[in-house]
């Protein structure tokens, strides 16, 4: 799980649902991914913590956001088999905006993670 929280209350991220690029260059989906060479494995689907929704009148039609506010994404995953702890990386991609105007969009960030391998837990 990756939670996103913006630096001000007010301000919202844009659903992962929205294109990599943006809606006609506008917002930047918030995503939660394994790098390429990850030795976790995806299984099963991203669940967001909140609902997007259509954005307001005037922005791109198709802007999907989330509510102001924190958002958490959590993806299942497959740990590796081993008994030891493994460095691994996330990739995230987010944008936060308000109605004054948007932070730069942090886009495919590798995020450094130490994990467990499925021998620990037996």
């Amino acid at each position: 799980s990756a939670i996103y929280t913006p630096q001000l209350l007010d301000m919202h991220l844009y659903s992962r649902e929205i294109p990599r690029n943006g809606v006609e260059g506008v917002g930047r989906p918030t995503l939660l991914e394994l790098a390429e060479d990850s030795t976790i494995k995806v299984n099963g689907e991203v669940v967001e913590s909140v609902t997007s929704s259509q954005s307001s009148s005037f922005d791109a039609e198709g802007l999907l956001l989330y509510p102001a506010g924190p958002v958490t994404l959590s993806l299942p995953v497959l740990l590796p088999d081993g008994n030891n702890w493994i460095e691994d990386k996330v990739i995230v991609t987010y944008m936060a905006c308000d109605d004054r105007g948007c932070r730069a969009p942090v886009q495919e960030k590798p995020i450094s993670i130490k994990i467990p391998s499925m021998g620990l837990f037996q």
